[in-house]
């Protein structure tokens, strides 16, 4: 208290200009029209610029939560749009009407790698089980490796060791989708036959088989076509190439796939003995 006394007392002629000061702009401001608008119209000005840059600053305080719950929303409106059988009289099959999905946020990403993985902040404890897809509204993302009560590691679609079951939209016909490992925008499209009319541009789609991944949904079109692709038992296959439509490099929200038949359909498939894409 001292201090600040002496503090006071030292530059009380100062303080004394200051209070003097104050006390002149008052006069002015009270007794010119002018100037007293003048006055309004520069602190409205300061007030308005201050309560701009606070309502930014605390809308970035709250865009994560603001996130979170538009992946909720997306996650209900996702499950709304999978109920939407694409044939009729099977509208109310388990198969078609079973899938949910869980929000989830990207905690850890790599891509600079032939074989990628992803974090996510969800695990266990909110349904989440190795073996589940993993997809945003631009295409598949991965599939879960393995979880902790809070945390799931999954496998990138950018991994030797995913592919995708596909289904070129225009024409039905069906190929297996894997990363090319050279370039995070484009995958390969395998076992499509040379005999099929198969156009640059066309999109393709999830096939759905497993239950892994939701059938329809789009993941990128067909940027290259050749027929120099490989020939399995005397089967002549064309050499194709997606763009993709995600983009991996920018992940923070995606959707984990829920279904309660995918274990069975997992097991059943096990017994044919042959190598399955999901």
């Amino acid at each position: 208290m001292r201090q600040l006394l002496l503090l006071l007392a030292r530059y009380r002629n100062f303080f004394v200009f200051l209070m003097l000061e104050a006390v002149a702009l008052g006069l002015v401001f009270s007794k010119n029209t002018y100037q007293s608008a003048s006055f309004f119209a520069f602190t409205s000005s300061v007030a308005a610029t201050w309560n701009q840059g606070w309502e930014y600053f605390r809308q970035y305080l709250y865009l994560q939560k603001q996130n979170d719950v538009l992946a909720e929303e997306n996650s209900l409106l996702l499950k709304r749009l999978t109920q939407r059988s694409r044939y009729t009289g099977v509208s109310d099959s388990l198969y078609i009407n079973g899938y949910s999905f869980i929000a989830a946020r990207v905690i850890q990403n790599s891509i600079a790698f032939q074989n990628n993985f992803l974090i996510l902040d969800k695990g266990t404890d909110d349904g989440v089980q190795p073996g589940m897809g993993i997809i945003t509204a631009q295409g598949v993302v991965g599939k879960v490796k393995s979880c902790t009560s809070r945390t799931a590691l999954a496998y990138s679609f950018l991994h030797s060791d995913l592919s995708v079951s596909v289904r070129i939209k225009r024409i039905g016909v069906i190929g297996t989708l894997k990363w090319n490992r050279t370039n995070t925008t484009e995958a390969n499209l395998l076992y499509v036959s040379q005999h099929e009319k198969v156009a640059l541009g066309d999109t393709v789609i999830t096939a759905g088989f497993n239950a892994v991944y939701p059938p329809d949904l789009p993941v990128g079109i067909i940027s290259h076509i050749s027929y120099s692709g490989a020939t399995t038992e005397g089967n002549a296959f064309l050499n194709l190439k997606v763009r993709l439509f995600t983009n991996y490099a920018t992940l923070s929200h995606v959707y984990i796939v829920k279904h309660p038949m995918a274990n069975e359909l997992k097991e059943l498939q096990k017994q044919t003995l042959l190598p399955q894409a999901d």
